[in-house]
């Protein structure tokens, strides 16, 4: 079940009570826990990520519940208020995932990816006035994380393509089907990544970023012929505020990837440039974040090539004088999923500290990182107006809770 409370930490906007440990929709057992075991477990609804509305107004978020005997899990879209007048409700019931859900920049719809008869995932557009969603997309491969353009006139998403078709649809179609065939069969590769299972994605083809015209419907790639591998490494982006430029993640070692280096890069949307931001670090470069200026990004950086265990350094470039200045002390905390505040002078990221999960706040410029949030293990960071604070938190005892603090952690 869905409800609410308070604590010092700040609001629990969206929480499943541990009492009775129902999942969605289900009807809630007499008092008191009983035995625990695998199937209580399974049927415990999952609380996700929250995206909170850009006028700070609403929180959108996933609840997973596991049904026994599915291909797929049941993932809806919920929705509640800052204000804590409403309670959650529910915004979709498709019996496949809904998930990747982005608002639209006047807080009024909301753009997500939805699987429905066992075809790719595709897009689409729901409205905060009601009515069925809508789908805007027709793409013969899985689509996914959405995201408006600052106009409001089209969403760019990302899906899996080949850097000699780009956004032919008819020679995707068919190009998919004869590679999803071929997997079923053994084959030999002195290739590290012979078979990938990236979302679907099959071996050979590379992630792109497409721009979707939502009064046309057409579909333009943003990558034509870039064929740097996007899919053996975690594919992350961002787009700018002003909407001139995309940063992502690529990884630029060549076949047969022995090593892998994944770095930067800047894609001009205008032009169609795209500029490697960080090929000097043999290391791993990752997770780019635009400041509200569009005039710097902020990403994750490990100095030695395929460390895993070595901390994540914060950077801070400036893309007018392409410097690369860091932001937090690499063997003090390893951060992640970092965010800039609004007004652009300070950081907020999570990272673990002694077994559990923190969300901090450091200067954009450098300097001492500042525990926010100390409150059970947060994750899954959101940051409102003025810096209101979104985030996930849970505990031994407690089941994941969306919270809301302000920019000092308080309520």
């Amino acid at each position: 079940m869905i409800g609410r409370c308070v604590n010092s930490c700040g609001w629990c906007l969206a929480g499943i009570l541990a009492a009775g440990l129902c999942p969605i929709g289900a009807p809630r057992a007499e008092a008191g826990f009983g035995a625990m075991d695998w199937q209580r477990i399974w049927d415990m609804a999952r609380v996700g990520r929250p995206v909170v509305s850009p006028d700070g107004r609403w929180v959108v978020f996933t609840v997973t519940a596991y049904r026994r005997g599915a291909a797929h899990p049941m993932v809806d879209l919920w929705l509640v208020a800052t204000d804590g007048d409403d309670g959650p409700r529910q915004l979709t019931r498709n019996p496949g995932p809904d998930f990747d859900p982005s608002w639209a920049p006047d807080s009024r719809s909301i753009v997500y990816a939805s699987i429905r008869d066992a075809e790719p995932s595709q897009l689409y557009l729901l409205s905060l006035r009601g009515g069925e969603p809508t789908p805007v997309t027709r793409f013969p491969s899985n689509t996914a994380k959405p995201r408006f353009a600052p106009a409001g006139d089209a969403i760019i998403f990302e899906a899996p393509t080949f850097a000699d078709v780009n956004d032919n649809v008819d020679v995707l179609t068919i190009r998919m089907s004869r590679l999803q065939a071929q997997e079923r069969f053994a084959r030999g590769s002195e290739s590290r990544f012979v078979r990938r299972t990236d979302g679907g994605a099959p071996s050979g083809s590379v992630i792109h970023l497409f721009r979707l015209d939502l009064e046309s419907g057409a579909v333009k790639d943003l990558m034509p012929n870039f064929d740097r591998s996007t899919g053996v490494v975690p594919f992350d982006w961002s787009l700018a505020p002003n909407g001139l430029s995309l940063a992502f993640t690529a990884n630029s070692s060549p076949p047969p990837y022995v090593s892998l280096n994944p770095d930067v890069f800047l894609l001009a949307l205008e032009s169609g440039r795209i500029t490697n931001l960080t090929a000097d670090n043999p290391g791993a470069d990752f997770g780019p974040v635009f400041t509200p200026a569009s005039d710097a990004i902020v990403y994750g950086r490990k100095r030695r090539p395929d460390s895993l265990a070595e901390f994540t350094e914060l950077i801070r470039l400036s893309l007018r004088h392409q410097r690369h200045e860091p932001i937090t002390d690499q063997n003090a905390l390893s951060p992640e999923q970092w965010q800039v505040s609004g007004k652009g002078r300070s950081v907020y990221f999570h990272a673990q500290h002694r077994g559990r999960r923190l969300i901090y706040r450091v200067p954009i410029g450098g300097g001492k990182s500042r525990p926010m949030i100390e409150d059970n293990s947060a994750g899954y960071l959101d940051l409102g107006p003025k810096d209101r604070i979104f985030y996930l938190t849970e505990g031994f005892f407690d089941p994941p809770s969306i919270y809301m603090a302000d920019h000092n952690g308080r309520h």
